[in-house]
């Protein structure tokens, strides 16, 4: 990963960007939510690492040039919008040739499971 350029769309909150940043990838993130930025730059301050924060919404066309990155990381978002194939065209957009894009899906089974009911038929739980 080593002078790799990854962004991390849609993936404030410093779960991604860190391991990247060890690694040393020259990370961007993007986001839309505020806070998950904030918590994006406490951690790239309490580390030490240099981090590029963008706050833009994913369903707009990316605020980046061409073939900018190497590596776009985007974990489960895609269920947050109406329309992915303009999203995937960005990406595509922004791809360096022989880039690749690593992306979450939600298939659904999260929402299956009252987590209320789970947690009170926890063995070893009050009921």
């Amino acid at each position: 990963m080593r002078g790799k350029k990854v962004l991390g769309l849609a993936s404030g909150g410093g779960q991604q960007m860190p391991l990247l940043a060890a690694m040393g990838a020259a990370v961007t993130v993007l986001d839309y939510s505020k806070a998950q930025l904030q918590t994006e730059r406490q951690l790239a301050d309490h580390e030490g690492y240099a981090i590029t924060i963008v706050r833009a919404d994913m369903t707009q066309p990316l605020p980046f040039d061409d073939e900018a990155f190497d590596l776009i990381i985007q974990p489960v978002a895609n269920c947050y919008i109406e329309e992915v194939l303009p999203l995937s065209r960005e990406c595509a957009r922004i791809l360096k040739p022989g880039g690749r894009l690593l992306v979450g899906m939600d298939n659904g089974i999260n929402y299956i499971v009252d987590d209320a009911h789970e947690e009170k038929n926890r063995p070893g739980s009050a009921i």
